[in-house]
Formats: C-alpha cells, structure tokens, sequence
C-alpha cells in the first residue's frame, strides 16, 4: 500500500472545530491517517506514543510492515478498528510500507460500532 493510499484510510479518531474530539461530541467529525498523523495535536500521551513509533520506523533499514485491521463502513470507506497508531506513526515516517490489511465487508450498523453513525450513506 502506497503512503498516499495509507493516508487515505479512515480512522476512529475524530476532531471538533479543530480539536481532538470523541465521535459522540458536537461537530466530530473522523479523520483519515493523514489528519490524523498531520493535522492534530494531541494528549501527551498518544503524542509520545506516536513519536516514538515515527522514530522506530525512521531508524529501520527495511520497509515497514503493517497489519491493520479495518471495517467497510457503509459508504464504502475503510476505517482502521485496530492498529491507528502505527498507521499514523508510518504515515509521519514518511517510510516506505508495505500493508497487510485484514478488512470485515458485511452488514454494518452504529449499533455494533458506534463510529459508523459517521459513515451513513443516508447522513452524507
């Protein structure tokens, strides 16, 4: 999977107006890993999560090996359910990655997952 197209999936992370946000808080909206890796601040404690994977992934010689686990969201948008932070953490390494991305296609319903309420066909 290329960087761009790492980028492009969608994560259970979300912001408000600019912030980081839960998905059920006013105006969330989810972000995809290149918001995610790019465009937040967060708490200290996933920042330094994430900048000590970026750094891991920065001193190896090989490629980066992801395995993320994601879901088809309802609008057709894959979304990580496991696995966001090394994502994100691969995405700032600008590294060179290769994916293994295991992905559940089905029924899906915010009653199962409650971040899928921001996925609905019916809502976009």
């Amino acid at each position: 999977m290329s960087r761009d197209a790492l980028g492009n999936l969608s994560t259970v992370w979300y912001a408000s107006a600019g912030t980081p946000a839960e998905f059920h808080s006013g105006g969330a909206t989810p972000l995809s890993v290149r918001d995610a890796a790019t465009a937040q601040t967060w708490s200290a404690d996933r920042e330094a999560r994430l900048a000590y994977l970026t750094e891991a992934f920065k001193a190896q010689a090989e490629p980066v090996q992801l395995v993320l686990a994601a879901i088809e969201a309802p609008d057709g948008r894959f979304v990580i359910v496991d696995g966001t932070h090394r994502a994100c953490a691969a995405y700032r390494a600008n590294a060179d990655i290769r994916t293994l991305l295991f992905t559940v296609r089905g029924p899906t319903s915010a009653s199962v997952l409650p971040d899928l309420v921001h996925y609905d066909r019916a809502a976009g």
